[in-house]
């Protein structure tokens, strides 16, 4: 049994190598020489990328916000990630812009510069007009424009004057400039800590004596 169980084992081995050692079929050339090996082709894809068009703030009408004192210092007071930012960028330029580049984008903004005004200018009129009244009051205040009394609080009377203003930004006439009272009350906040820093010293002075 054992003898016949090494000559199946031999066999088998034989076959095994036979079936390894069996050229796979190949196609020969026409002179009968080596085999000829069938090549594949390979396609390649090729994904044509858009390139992305910098974002540029076109000279509009009016002043530059940056220019306009009072708006310049508003702006100051509040960052790229402000709520208010995005939602001025959004109406300006139909997107909220980055953070690190918003208020730049705002302070160069000089009107609009509609290519199709037909279009552009209804969209815009309406995103203003879907604004809550906090809202309004919020560009307006940021814009340095009045709230308005009586006819001139009505939800279309502010949103007419957002958008005659952003059509040709202007500083409203009769301002107090912001700045400049801003600058005067550090100003004398730091007169009155030095003047009652002074103050103690000169306690101090007396007790020590």
């Amino acid at each position: 049994k054992e003898a016949s169980k090494a000559i199946s084992q031999i066999v088998l081995s034989s076959h095994i190598v036979q079936m390894a050692e069996a050229p796979t079929p190949m196609d020969t050339d026409a002179s009968g020489g080596r085999p000829k090996r069938e090549r594949k082709t390979v396609d390649f894809f090729t994904v044509e990328s858009k390139e992305k068009k910098a974002f540029e703030v076109k000279e509009g009408k009016g002043t530059k916000l940056g220019d306009i004192p009072n708006v310049a210092f508003k702006l100051s007071q509040i960052t790229g990630k402000d709520d208010l930012v995005k939602l001025v960028h959004s109406i300006m330029f139909k997107l909220p812009g980055k953070a690190t580049t918003a208020k730049r984008n705002i302070k160069d903004f000089s009107g609009f510069t509609f290519e199709n005004p037909a279009v552009e200018k209804p969209k815009a009129e309406e995103k203003v007009n879907r604004l809550t009244n906090a809202g309004l009051n919020s560009i307006l205040d940021l814009f340095d424009l009045p709230r308005g009394k009586d006819e001139d609080a009505t939800k279309e009377a502010r949103v007419a004057r957002i958008m005659k203003f952003l059509e040709k930004p202007c500083k409203t006439p009769g301002v107090k400039d912001l700045k400049a009272i801003d600058d005067a009350a550090k100003e004398k906040e730091r007169a009155k800590r030095e003047k009652n820093a002074a103050k103690r010293a000169k306690e101090q002075a007396k007790k020590e004596k």
